[in-house]
């Protein structure tokens, strides 16, 4: 597991794997939280980008809808063997009833052919954050293994 400055840090965790992830934007904040979470498996920069997959959700509230974008992410390498290479058209909304819609193309490629260590079993609520600094989004994720 790499950091990339500016977009994701990985942070100490006894037994699993904790990150923050960063953007000036939400979009690009919740962009950086899903590579930082294949970073976690695989290089990231390596992956092709010959798959796509749509990604569309409606949550109760920020945290509500990382964890689902996550969990989806997820969801698409146990059941179709996908690695992340980066999400298009990654758009993060706020409703004006409070709730937010997830928005974006996954693009990868079939986990066949790459070196890939380790295994996210699954997203937690531990130690989720959210924060607005400086004109920067920061979130912090820790994900099972």
């Amino acid at each position: 597991m790499e950091s990339r400055p500016g977009r994701y840090e990985f942070l100490p965790h006894t037994a699993d794997a904790k990150f923050k992830a960063f953007g000036k934007s939400l979009d690009d904040c919740f962009r950086n939280a899903a590579c930082a979470m294949f970073a976690i498996m695989t290089d990231v920069d390596a992956v092709q980008a010959k798959l796509k997959f749509p990604i569309r959700l409606k949550a109760s509230n920020r945290q509500a809808a990382l964890f689902d974008f996550l969990d989806q992410l997820l969801f698409l390498l146990d059941t179709e063997g996908f690695l992340l290479h980066d999400c298009e058209q990654m758009r993060v909304t706020r409703n004006c009833d409070g709730t937010y819609w997830v928005t974006c193309e996954a693009v990868g490629d079939y986990h066949k052919g790459y070196d890939v260590s380790g295994n996210v079993k699954a997203v937690t609520y531990n130690d989720m954050t959210f924060e607005r600094k400086d004109d920067q989004w920061e979130c912090q994720v820790v994900v099972d293994l």
